[in-house]
């Protein structure tokens, strides 16, 4: 990245904290993290008060801003051990980066709305549903990237332990959530309708899709043409088998041992599992601003409504840069889609200016 590109951008992001700058709760009792070329460059930094914050902010202009999901007596002390551990938020982490037939490595909209999909569920399905999390403890905000951080807390949550921790993070990606079927002689017994948690999901997973695919549906799932034939032949009969609790279908485990683990990737929530149970972990400060690619960690009241590439835009789309395209570009932002071709001078809204700054996919035009 040229010289002029990184002046103009520590510009901008001063011009932006300058402005909209915010910091997590109890600000004396967090370690914060810092970063000018990587995500942390210097870490074991702490403030008395929100101004001290902003003012090594505003002289510093940092590109990442992350903070100590932990409380501390002592934030800046090393090692941590000597920090005065207080306890801990709970917080997830969902990022999605998929190479698919028309991904863009910029921005993808494809990977940000299955990130935001993994989110929803994470919070309806686990968070409330099955731990009994209320949504007033739970606060969302976008990562200024590819995904989504979910914080959960309450006292009682402050004294999770990481083990504690990790073994929410198995259950949310279902490590073991397969073995249910129970064997007796030659048949198996496994949930039915009224089950809970896993077991309900693997169960309505399973009815729905034997009650609907086709042979094409059942090679996806790499299930031999001749068990897929009896599968839709005798369709009627193995569903109201299943829904008593009657998994016996083939006589064997062999089946379900190959078909089970594909159902549970495909209903289980992706999460960054060390995020959640590292108590050290830094996490992105909400509303601070991403420096790979200018968006905002935006906190966001309706995670359903929410779209990054509107409303976690941090910039202008008033104002006009010209910028000069280092590699062929084409950037949905602001519900318009920028196309530039490599070599290419073109004026663009300063919004998705940043963004390809950030990016190192293009340079400014002086």
């Amino acid at each position: 990245m040229e010289n002029k590109d990184k002046e103009h951008i520590s510009e901008k992001f001063r011009e932006y904290y300058s402005k909209n700058l915010s910091a997590p709760n109890a600000i004396n009792e967090r370690e914060f993290g810092f970063g000018w070329e990587g995500k942390i460059d210097y870490r074991h930094k702490s403030f008395s008060s929100f101004q001290e914050f902003k003012a090594f902010v505003l002289e510093t202009v940092p590109l990442y801003m992350s903070y100590s999901i932990a409380y501390y007596d002592f934030p800046d002390r090393r090692p941590v051990e000597k920090k005065g551990y207080k306890g801990a938020e709970l917080v997830f982490d969902i990022d999605v980066n998929e190479e698919h037939e028309g991904h863009n490595p910029i921005l993808c909209p494809v990977c940000l709305a299955k990130a935001k999909n993994m989110a929803l569920r994470l919070i309806e399905e686990f968070l409330i549903k099955d731990f009994g999390f209320s949504r007033r403890e739970i606060n969302v905000n976008f990562s200024g990237s590819k995904g989504y951080h979910i914080h959960v807390e309450n006292e009682k949550i402050r004294e999770l332990s990481k083990e504690q921790r990790a073994l929410m993070s198995d259950y949310i990606s279902g490590k073991g959530a397969g073995d249910f079927l129970l064997q007796h002689g030659k048949s198996f017994s496994g949930p039915t309708a009224t089950s809970k948690g896993w077991k309900k999901r693997i169960f309505n997973e399973v009815l729905k899709f034997f009650s609907s695919a086709n042979l094409s549906d059942f090679r996806k799932y790499k299930i031999q043409k001749k068990i897929a034939e009896y599968i839709i032949e005798n369709r009627q009969k193995i569903m109201e088998n299943l829904k008593r609790g009657e998994w016996d279908v083939f006589k064997g485990a062999k089946f379900w041992g190959a078909y089970l683990p594909l159902v549970i990737k495909k209903i289980a929530v992706d999460i960054d599992k060390p995020v959640t149970f590292d108590l050290s972990r830094l996490i992105r400060v909400p509303n601070s601003l991403h420096g790979g690619s200018s968006l905002v960690a935006r906190i966001t009241a309706n995670l359903d409504e929410f779209d990054p590439l509107v409303d976690a835009v941090g910039f202008s789309s008033g104002n006009f840069i010209k910028v000069h395209a280092l590699k062929n570009i084409s950037l949905s932002l602001l519900n318009r889609t920028f196309e530039l071709k490599k070599g290419e001078e073109k004026s663009i809204p300063e919004a998705a200016a940043m963004v390809l700054l950030c990016k190192n996919v293009a340079t400014l035009k002086l």
